[in-house]
């Protein structure tokens, strides 16, 4: 569960940042050029769109919701994967993405609604940026290098805090702590898109 409290089935903070969130990204549609970006920022829009719903209808457990997202997010690793194909025109090796996304898949159904399948499918998607990383464009890895991926290490860090930490956080405070993550991951997504949209 979201670290978060409920008012009305609603978390109006998570919904609110990921609501404004997937509006900037179908924004960044009409400011790409190539038809592979267009369609990764519209999967990236859809992604962040569900997920602003799975906020503003928060159910708790709720396979259903866990699921959509989880299997957008592999929308995102496909689009991301059609994108790096279209843009460097050379082969993509996938033999690591696809081991990884055989685990997440394990972890998922087995353990549906946990921290876990968020973790290991954020890292599906990482290692589909790490295995091509050599060929990406100087600025795309030092952005990378020098923001992304430390932002994601903070990203862990607070979602680990989140499924360890949640019920004595919130018993000391009742406060939408889950904000801080959508709050990271609004950076993610925006530095993220800005280099693609360079490359593009």
């Amino acid at each position: 569960a979201t670290c978060e409290p409920v008012s009305s089935s609603m978390q109006p903070y998570s919904m609110l940042v990921n609501l404004l969130l997937s509006f900037y990204l179908f924004a960044q549609i009409f400011n790409s050029h190539h038809i592979a970006t267009k369609l990764l920022f519209f999967q990236f829009a859809l992604f962040e769109a569900f997920h602003s719903f799975s906020h503003a209808v928060h159910i708790q457990e709720s396979l259903f919701q866990f699921w959509t997202i989880h299997l957008l997010n592999y929308g995102n690793v496909i689009a991301t994967v059609f994108v790096f194909r279209a843009l460097s025109r050379r082969k993509l090796n996938l033999s690591f993405p696809l081991l990884l996304s055989a685990f997440d898949i394990a972890l998922a159904i087995e353990m549906p609604g946990t921290a876990y399948p968020i973790f290991s499918g954020l890292f599906v998607y990482l290692s589909v940026i790490l295995t091509h990383l050599h060929f990406l464009p100087p600025h795309f890895a030092q952005v990378f290098s020098r923001n992304l991926f430390p932002l994601l290490l903070v990203l862990f860090v607070l979602l680990a805090n989140e499924s360890t930490n949640c019920s004595a956080m919130l018993a000391y405070l009742q406060f939408p702590y889950h904000a801080a993550i959508e709050i990271v991951g609004v950076f993610l997504f925006v530095m993220l898109t800005d280099a693609i949209k360079k490359w593009d």
